[in-house]
């Protein structure tokens, strides 16, 4: 009797003891298992947070205006970014020949002819193409601060201010001396620049889609231009061209489109 009792008490302790162990590694599974899973959670969010502190990026149709510039945009905090640009400038294909002819006229005074003349000699070489002019490689830098509205770091609505600076270099092909045919030009070239101060204010919207993103902003303000450019003209009562340079300046106000397409790591 004392036999089968002794053999029941240890059946129901061997069973409390195997359950109870098996509830426990449960448990533990569960806990481990909740545990990975908040890590990894964890180590996703971080992931994205430090891929979205920079940007490099560039604008597709820049090379329009003759300017092939790079982007770098930095995360100061989640509504503050700094963005700067360096690049270089070659050949503007969207240069307004009535815009840059009707300024050089105003400035007719500022050419200073061989012959020491500053009177007003009829200036004919006044049209910014590329038919005796060559372009030459300059550069281009810009500052722009951002501070995005929605506060989620470098992505949504945001206003920015913008500071850029170009210089364009090109080369003239000079008229055969004594020549009375404006078209007849010799192989030798005479030196030209043109200098661009732009200043505008900005609002814009940037998208991120993994590693890409797309900024896309419209904006106003004013740009200043200066500058030296080969001139050619007949003095009064002569029909032989005479050759000068010519130092313009001029500001104006614009209003612009600008689309970029970056990289965020």
């Amino acid at each position: 009797m004392n036999l089968k009792l002794w053999s029941t008490l240890i059946f129901l302790i061997f069973f409390y003891s195997i359950n109870n162990a098996q509830t426990d590694s449960k448990e533990l599974q569960d806990t481990i298992a909740t545990i990975s899973f908040s890590s990894k959670n964890k180590y996703q969010h971080k992931s994205k947070i430090d891929y979205e502190k920079n940007v490099v990026k560039f604008p597709p149709f820049g090379f329009s205006r003759g300017r092939y510039i790079i982007y770098y945009e930095r995360e100061m905090c989640n509504f503050f970014s700094i963005q700067v640009g360096l690049g270089l400038t070659g050949k503007n294909f969207t240069r307004e020949d009535e815009d840059f002819a009707t300024n050089r006229i105003n400035n007719k005074s500022s050419i200073i002819w061989d012959n020491g003349s500053t009177q007003n000699i009829i200036d004919e070489n006044i049209n910014y193409d590329y038919e005796y002019r060559k372009a030459r490689l300059g550069y281009n830098c810009s500052l722009e601060p951002r501070f995005y509205l929605s506060s989620d770091g470098m992505e949504g609505f945001y206003c920015a201010g913008n500071i850029e600076f170009y210089k364009y270099f090109f080369e003239s092909y000079k008229i055969f001396p004594q020549s009375n045919i404006f078209e007849s030009r010799s192989a030798n070239t005479i030196g030209e620049h043109e200098h661009v101060s732009e200043f505008a204010f900005l609002v814009g919207y940037q998208s991120h889609y993994n590693f890409l993103s797309l900024d896309l902003n419209i904006g106003g303000g004013y740009r200043n231009f200066s500058g030296l450019s080969y001139a050619l003209g007949l003095e009064n009562g002569s029909n032989i061209y005479l050759e000068g340079i010519s130092k313009y300046a001029y500001s104006k106000y614009f209003l612009g489109l600008k689309f970029r397409i970056g990289y965020l790591f």
